[in-house]
């Protein structure tokens, strides 16, 4: 699979994203704090429906989030050519 676009809404230190990949080799560069690891990690997450850093979801949430949810979504290109998405909501509820 080649990831295309990556989606993230208020994920770990990351308000709203959307990431562009191209189907060759990508940067992910920046100063520290910036969120290339959560860049990572929701992708990660979106391969694996699991955290490789938190057992819980709810560490995932933008910290001071106004709603307490995060939502990824990834597209991306089969084998097949075939374009497909991937989707994990995530909301605590109290």
């Amino acid at each position: 699979m080649i990831l295309n676009t990556l989606n993230l809404l208020q994920f770990r230190n990351l308000t709203t994203n959307c990431y562009p990949f191209s189907p060759d080799i990508n940067l992910i560069f920046g100063e520290n704090g910036q969120g290339k690891t959560n860049i990572l990690e929701a992708i990660y997450i979106l391969a694996l429906t699991q955290s490789f850093k938190t057992r819980q979801d709810q560490d995932l949430i933008q910290f001071n989030a106004d709603e307490l949810f995060y939502d990824l979504t990834g597209e991306f290109c089969t084998s097949q050519n075939l374009d497909e998405s991937i989707r994990i909501f995530y909301s605590k509820r109290d």
